[in-house]
């Protein structure tokens, strides 16, 4: 029952017979015995219409136990009902922020024109009962930064995806953290590092980790999530995830070999580390770029890298003599400045 598009009590019910019959409820409550309190509660909504109290009622008034209890049934349903409905008008809010079109094109959800419909995909992909929620559940490390308030949503989602690909690796080996010196990264050197297939980078460098005990995830791009990777842990193992973007090879092997810089030193098993292209000078990052630096360019490079004048056919030597593809030389002089960022630019791979 509703008045005006609100939940009635089924006290009001109760009240309605009682001046009907012209029934005090001192009366009422001597002849229900209860205390005129109980009733008063009843009444009032405070005590719910029990199997015992809509018998009595059935005694005392002649109607049937059960048009009390459906009363009462249909009164808390009234009451979900109006805050599923409050819900939704927040659920709205927050849907324009979340880039719903871009996850249907990335294939992470099913296309939907309602907006009922979109918010219970969305519930669904995110695990949330509100929307408003995703926030408090996704633990992540860009809510410390205003930077990232207006695209924490679309963080979130790319973020989430790589949480949702878990489920179909639940088989796997215990993270062994020695692996990552040992076995990783010389085999990434031996097998990967000339390769210019990302998809065939990804299957190997997929299985290479799977070894080690840790997930890698290579993920669609989402626009206003403008990272490059992040690291977590789930289950007391690290995953790697990184974004599927238009990208020289230089950065996304430096951006891999980041993030396993983090996951080696660990840095953090709580929270997510993002890494983005505005990422702070913070002690974590530091360290991560420091691990980067020494695990995938050659000790050599420093030597190298002071060289008066650095030109095309000296890079192509030293990568040679080095065993390293001359791309990922290229780019690291030209973040370090030693040569121009157009200089060179040939030489360096590009994924499709």
């Amino acid at each position: 029952m509703r008045i005006l598009g609100l939940p009635v009590l089924p006290g009001e019910t109760i009240k309605e017979q009682l001046e009907t019959w012209n029934i005090s409820v001192k009366e009422f409550s001597i002849r229900m015995n209860f205390s005129e309190k109980h009733i008063i509660d009843i009444i009032k909504g405070r005590v719910e219409i029990s199997p015992e109290i809509a018998n009595r009622l059935e005694i005392v008034l002649n109607i049937s136990a059960d048009f009390w209890l459906k009363l009462q049934q249909t009164y808390i349903l009234s009451l979900i009902k109006e805050k599923e409905e409050k819900e939704i008008e927040d659920d709205e809010k927050i849907l324009k922020f979340i880039p719903y079109s871009e996850m249907v094109k990335n294939g992470w959800i099913k296309n939907a024109k309602r907006k009922i419909d979109k918010i219970n995909i969305l519930k669904k992909y995110f695990a949330v009962a509100k929307l408003e929620s995703i926030e408090k559940v996704e633990a992540i490390a860009f809510r410390k930064s205003q930077k990232y308030l207006s695209s924490s949503y679309s963080i979130a989602a790319w973020l989430r995806n790589g949480e949702n690909k878990l489920k179909e690796e639940l088989e796997f080996p215990e993270y062994t953290r020695s692996k990552i010196k040992n076995y990783l990264i010389p085999e990434i050197k031996e097998k990967l590092i000339f390769c210019s297939d990302i998809s065939k980078i990804e299957a190997e460098l997929k299985t290479l980790c799977k070894n080690c005990g840790i997930h890698f995830f290579i993920i669609s791009h989402i626009k206003k999530a403008n990272l490059n990777g992040a690291v977590y842990w789930k289950n007391k193992r690290p995953i790697i995830q990184m974004s599927k973007k238009g990208r020289y090879a230089d950065i996304f092997w430096f951006s891999f070999f980041h993030e396993l810089g983090h996951i080696y030193n660990e840095h953090s098993k709580k929270e997510t580390i993002i890494e983005s292209n505005y990422d702070d000078n913070k002690k974590f990052e530091l360290e991560a770029d420091l691990f980067a630096n020494k695990y995938l360019y050659p000790k050599s490079y420093k030597k190298f890298s002071t060289k008066p004048k650095i030109e095309r056919k000296n890079i192509i030597e030293y990568s040679k003599s080095e065993n390293i593809h001359c791309g990922l030389i290229v780019g690291k002089l030209q973040h370090d400045r030693k040569i121009p960022w157009s200089y060179c630019n040939d030489l360096k791979v590009k994924f499709e």
